[in-house]
């Protein structure tokens, strides 16, 4: 009735209107339901986490990423699967998929608050990927060094941009065992040159651990192979001043532990 009172060049300027409105109101009605169906899922998927059963939540967080990438749920998303991919295991396929979902979460949330989390579990995911299914942590010093500066640098960078993170607490214990490992990497390469006869490689390689790892544990022992490489290549005086050297750690050793 409306439409037959109004003049005949506004009616289908007047329908056309009708028909965006009716357009607009249904698509909000969709993206509402959408977005309660996001919310369900993303809960859902947390509580299948609580009860470990990761399979139904890899599902249910996939479908997020895919179907909706732009929403925060998404980016959340990542950071689940990542979670799950190292709680689910060690194997370096396991370590691959949390590696990538955490620097897919990066990539687009610079400046999220979840950075610091992300920038963790990458240090420590590097840090799994030192050790051996078979021999553990007990095989980390004997392989190669690399992954161990990696780590170093990470958590260098991490403390230039978070400082005073809580996060960056957690990190530190995978800072204090990769210099470990290297300390004892480097000290390994120095026994094979001694046992190889090659003391002036040993010295050199000895010298460099107690320059840029002044802490390791085993320094003593250190000191006394240097001393016997001395020996070795009959050179008196530098085994004299290192005897010395190693006179003063004893004893200031001993006056600690009294």
């Amino acid at each position: 009735m409306l439409v037959k009172m109004m003049p005949i060049r506004i009616r289908p300027i007047f329908c056309l209107l009708v028909i965006f409105s009716f357009l607009l109101l249904n698509s909000c009605a969709e993206t509402q339901v959408g977005a309660k169906t996001i919310v369900a899922n993303y809960n859902l998927a947390l509580y299948y986490i609580d009860i470990e059963n990761y399979t139904q939540a890899k599902t249910l967080l996939s479908d997020i990423t895919e179907n909706y990438p732009e929403t925060k749920y998404a980016n959340y998303a990542y950071l689940k699967l990542g979670d799950i991919a190292m709680r689910e295991g060690s194997s370096a396929d396991d370590i691959k998929t949390a590696e990538e979902n955490y620097k897919i979460f990066l990539r687009q949330n610079a400046s999220s608050h979840l950075v610091p989390y992300a920038l963790a579990k990458l240090i420590e995911l590097n840090f799994d990927k030192t050790k051996s299914i078979l021999f553990g942590d007990s095989y980390a010093a004997k392989r190669s060094s690399e992954p161990f500066k990696n780590i170093i640098n990470a958590y260098e960078r991490f403390y230039l941009m978070y400082p005073h993170n809580l996060y960056l607490q957690d990190s530190q214990k995978y800072l204090t065992l990769s210099k470990q490992y290297l300390s004892e990497h480097e000290d390994n390469i120095g026994n094979w040159y001694y046992d190889q006869e090659l003391y002036a490689s040993a010295i050199a390689r000895y010298l460099y651990l107690l320059k840029y790892y002044p802490g390791y544990k085993d320094k003593n022992l250190v000191l006394k192979k240097i001393i016997l490489a001395y020996k070795k290549i009959k050179q008196p005086k530098q085994a004299e001043k290192w005897q010395a050297i190693l006179n003063q750690y004893a004893s200031l050793n001993h006056n600690v532990t009294q």
